[in-house]
């Protein structure tokens, strides 16, 4: 980031596009229905638009919005994370299913260690939409 004439802009690339991280969540999805895919929305890691996802992988992710969810609660995939929504992966760390979408993730020892240090999230998993954890983009229904 950096300032110039009073404005915040994003680093970007030579193209124009922004910047993207290295490290950024990702996301798969595996087997679900269109009815499924139409109740979930994909929080790009730039903010800038939802994405309406196919049953495909995602990088460059901040994480999920999911109809029907307690509250105003989102899915967040942090940096060095991966995540996973219908089938199950050969190899994840844990669950953390809503209803009938199975959702799974697995997330790098360094999320696991810079976490503990800070006190702050470990691993994906469902956020409150304020403070530390506010949603870049605002829910869609």
């Amino acid at each position: 980031m950096s300032k110039f004439s009073g404005v915040t802009q994003l680093a970007r690339t030579e193209t124009g596009d922004p910047k993207k991280k290295a490290f950024s969540g990702r996301v798969t999805f595996r087997g679900l229905t269109k009815s499924q895919l139409s109740q979930i929305r994909v929080i790009p890691e730039s903010g800038s638009c939802l994405i309406e996802p196919y049953n495909k992988s995602y990088d460059q992710v901040d994480g999920l919005w999911v109809m029907g969810t307690q509250g105003n609660e989102w899915f967040k995939i942090p940096d060095h994370s991966e995540a996973w929504v219908g089938e199950e992966p050969a190899k994840f760390e844990g669950t953390a299913h809503l209803r009938s979408l199975k959702i799974y993730y697995r997330s790098s020892p360094i999320l696991h260690f810079v976490g503990a240090m800070r006190n702050g999230l470990k691993n994906p998993g469902w956020v409150s939409d304020s403070g530390s954890t506010k949603s870049p983009l605002s829910a869609p229904w």
